[in-house]
């Protein structure tokens, strides 16, 4: 008999700035999906993830519904209507690496010829 607890995370909206206030939204690991509830009648499927998910945590902050997907290594941030999966902040990583890196490159050249 090998049982494994569906629920993975949970956070609830106390302000209501998602939805309705104090909704709960729950991660659930069988179907790697994200449900939101009031506390009466069935839960809602709000958020259907890849197959390639995990969700370790999440949590309310500032308006908006932050998941960490620790497989993927994404940060979600979710508000009324918007979903941004913070792809944008390794973008910029990308770019002060590589204008780190060049400006290395002539730095260790001008002190070669010097």
């Amino acid at each position: 008999f090998d049982f494994k607890f569906p629920l993975g995370s949970i956070a609830v909206d106390s302000s209501g700035n998602l939805k309705s206030k104090d909704c709960i939204f729950f991660y659930d690991n069988s179907d790697n999906m994200i449900y939101s509830s009031r506390g009466a009648g069935s839960p809602l499927a709000e958020i259907e993830l890849g197959k390639n998910s995990i969700i370790s945590s999440m949590k309310i902050c500032d308006e908006s519904l932050m998941i960490l997907d620790e497989k993927e290594g994404y940060l979600y941030s979710i508000k009324r209507g918007k979903v941004n999966a913070g792809t944008e902040i390794g973008r910029n990583i990308y770019l002060y690496l590589l204008l780190t890196v060049i400006l290395s490159i002539i730095l260790i050249l001008k002190n070669q010829n010097s």
